[in-house]
């Protein structure tokens, strides 16, 4: 391949998403799937569909095959009036033509090449790189100039954002395209011309159908050419990628490493004249020492990535080895000084090496722990540990920012009393910016966090004082229904409720995850949620204690949850569901711990016209309700929290009581309001406390938390779930 590369007359790299997913980090419209993800909320902000119509494209997007997504994307071209349309073009313009480049290691090692460069992406990453112009398919004359380099252009093959009609998005785009004469004289022009490299494509297009479909449409070419092209890929894909592309055949697999990072210093050796496979000699200070790393095995490649990540810390390091740590091991997201303050930083905290090791685990991506699972404890562990984390690109085919800035948001955030916390904060906000990413937009999603476990439990009451109910279990991956619908008396429920606590899914794991790690979430209709479900008692034998001193417990909003799939529910809960997903999402986005909160504490603040301006405020995502039932009776309480869900708020804490001291009340509202992610663990402390003080003043006695994530919902939630209404099947009194 190397030297395939060194002939630019007759070989032309093709890229695909990956590159422009890491020279761009942290821009979700990198990649094709994040492209048509951003182009659906976009419908949504300009009122083009609804919510439903949303969600079944997301559905759509998350099948395996490429049909359905394809479909997608022409549903979304259609929603914007075509390819002719102004909201299409204003789409293209604010999403994938709007992407900065970032991060130009990979590209800059492309352009280096020397050869011709093609793309099945739409934005302009390349031709911001290299200054030179962009060229589509719909101009025949223009592409054979192109590829004969007269004069040197950046060769869109399925079109550029500036030129919305040269996109080729969907299913229509796709037919018209094989029909067109130019792109045809393209297909032609491509066979003819020689060896094809595939750089960022992944196994087939790596979730990108422009990719998969560019592959069909070339295979045919291949069998026929005297060329050998080239299909570049991380090595856990290339042994997958050969039982499809076998290496008799005329598409090469060929493994650049074991993660994203080890792109650019694979195509930087290429460069100097080393093939993948050894041999060719070269005169580049790595040279040799590359060749053996790679015929080592993996103990002694980690072994000397440590010593030249060592070296390279080291202050007076040697020339050459420099040259070595540059060559082999990927260039870190920060600079040294920063990385080296951190690590002060990290030591100083007095966090166990434990719990920063479980902070460093759940910061990286699964396939991304090679180097940190051999990390052993030593003299200079975490100034290793953040080296992993700087070598880490982001991860926006996650929605997922940089591992180093995640693990330092994770640290400032630790529950534990820690005399850096505000230093690790102002250094967190200052890498960040370093990074080219906004603070506030580096997220910890509750949904994604390990070692968590959420019961989610559905009541709803039937005729004859009789209760449906059902329940699921959500693990981090997917949600298991644990109890179809069943119907019993209100008596009854603590024990539906034991029973499903005893599930062995759960039993399984609460020794490993300790009980405040399991969540009871009660999904419940309006006139259900002042019930004191987290005093109801569950539990068996001589001592028993209320649900919610063992468990976080909160309430959700059935009418929210359910209102696209139940004809039987208010539809004023279906125009709630953009703004309860955008107030979560920014919740989430939130860098620091404390969150805009409307603390309703007196009668003024029920005034309707003050009420609803507070709750459309975009930035308002968690409402609390500090007025006793005697200054605020019941249904006026349900009146609030009707306009409260209306309105799209995830989150809202109240008090039931009458004995707690509006000071005491305040004062405890103030201190649990500090951080709201973590509402759900600080309300349990409270209630806990409430049960030792056996004070029946204590404010902790009669606290509701709604925390409500649009994130997690019961399978029959989802629009196209074949659903029936609780009790229908009941014949029997």
């Amino acid at each position: 391949m190397a030297e395939a590369l060194k002939d630019t007359q007759h070989t032309l790299i093709v890229v695909g998403s990956g590159v422009s997913m890491g020279a761009s980090p942290g821009s979700s419209c990198a990649s094709w799937t994040g492209l048509i993800e951003d182009g659906i909320d976009f419908c949504l902000k300009q009122k083009l569909a609804d919510k439903a119509w949303a969600d079944f494209r997301r559905l759509q997007l998350a099948q395996p095959g490429t049909d359905e997504r394809i479909s997608a994307a022409e549903q979304l071209q259609r929603k914007m009036g075509g390819p002719q349309g102004s909201r299409y073009a204003d789409w293209l313009e604010e999403s994938v033509g709007a992407l900065r480049l970032k991060q130009r290691d990979v590209v800059d090692a492309l352009h280096a090449f020397g050869t011709r460069l093609a793309t099945t992406n739409y934005d302009g990453l390349l031709e911001e790189a290299t200054g030179l112009p962009p060229v589509t398919w719909r101009n025949a004359r223009e592409v054979e100039r192109a590829l004969r380099s007269e004069p040197p252009a950046i060769l869109h093959l399925h079109g550029h954002w500036k030129d919305p009609e040269s996109v080729i998005l969907g299913i229509r785009d796709y037919e018209r395209v094989l029909n067109d004469k130019a792109f045809q004289q393209l297909q032609a022009a491509i066979g003819a011309l020689g060896t094809l490299v595939f750089v960022g494509s992944g196994l087939d297009g790596m979730g990108d159908p422009n990719v998969g479909a560019l592959f069909e449409w070339l295979l045919p070419l291949f069998s026929r050419s005297r060329y050998t092209h080239y299909l570049l890929l991380r090595d856990n894909e290339s042994a997958e990628a050969e039982k499809k592309y076998p290496p008799t055949g005329k598409l090469r697999v060929v493994g650049y490493g074991a993660k994203h990072s080890d792109l650019a210093p694979f195509l930087r050796r290429l460069a100097q004249g080393h093939s993948p496979g050894g041999g060719g000699g070269g005169s580049s200070p790595g040279g040799g020492l590359v060749q053996t790393l790679q015929a080592a095995n993996g103990v002694l490649d980690s072994n000397l990535r440590f010593l030249l990540r060592r070296a390279r810390r080291a202050p007076g390091m040697d020339p050459r080895l420099r040259e070595y740590a540059d060559l082999y091991l990927p260039r870190p997201y920060a600079d040294t000084a920063e990385l080296a303050q951190l690590a002060t930083l990290l030591r100083r905290s007095g966090l166990s090496w434990e719990k920063l090791s479980e902070l460093c685990r759940m910061s990286l991506s699964e396939a991304c722990r090679g180097d940190f699972d051999q990390l052993r404890p030593g003299p200079d562990m975490l100034e290793e540990l953040v080296d992993i984390l700087s070598e880490m690109p982001s991860r926006p085919y996650e929605r997922r920012t940089f591992p180093l800035l995640e693990f330092a948001l994770r640290v400032s955030k630790h529950p534990e009393e820690l005399p850096v916390r505000a230093e690790v904060r102002t250094w967190f906000k200052r890498a960040a910016k370093t990074m080219g990413v906004a603070p506030e937009s580096v997220t910890l999603p509750v949904a994604q966090l390990p070692d968590k476990l959420h019961l989610l439990v559905k009541i709803e009451p039937l005729p004859r004082a009789r209760f449906s109910v059902q329940a699921w279990l959500d693990d981090g991956g997917e949600i298991q229904t644990l109890q179809a619908e069943t119907r019993c008396t209100k008596k009854a429920l603590p024990g539906v409720l034991w029973e499903l606590r005893k599930h062995t899914a759960i039993q399984s794991r609460l020794h490993q995850i300790g009980r405040q790690n399991l969540m009871f979430e009660f999904i419940l209709p309006r006139e259900l949620l002042l019930e004191e479900v987290e005093h109801w008692v569950i539990e068996k034998g001589s001592d028993p204690v209320p649900i919610g001193i063992r468990h976080p417990v909160v309430v959700r909003s059935l009418e929210r949850i359910y209102a696209e799939v139940r004809s039987d529910l208010d539809e004023e809960f279906l125009d709630a569901a953009t703004d309860w997903r955008q107030k979560w999402q920014a919740m989430q986005a939130l860098a620091e711990g404390a969150l805009p909160v409307f603390r309703i504490a007196s009668l003024t603040d029920l005034e309707r016209t003050r009420l609803l301006s507070m709750l459309l405020k975009k930035e308002i995502a968690c409402v609390a309700l500090e007025l006793s039932p005697s200054n605020c009776p019941v249904q006026t309480r349900r009146d609030v929290l009707k306009t409260v869900i209306g309105k799209g708020i995830p989150i809202a804490l109240w008090t039931r009581g009458e004995k707690a001291a509006p000071t005491q009340l305040g004062a405890t509202f103030e201190r649990l309001l500090t951080e709201v992610l973590e509402l759900p663990s600080r309300v349990l402390d409270e209630r806990l406390s409430a049960f030792e003080s056996n004070n029946p003043h204590h404010a902790g006695q009669s606290l509701t938390l709604l925390f409500d994530s649009p994130d997690r919902v019961p399978p029959d939630a989802v629009p196209g779930w074949d659903y029936h209404a609780p009790g229908v099947l009941e014949t029997q009194p």
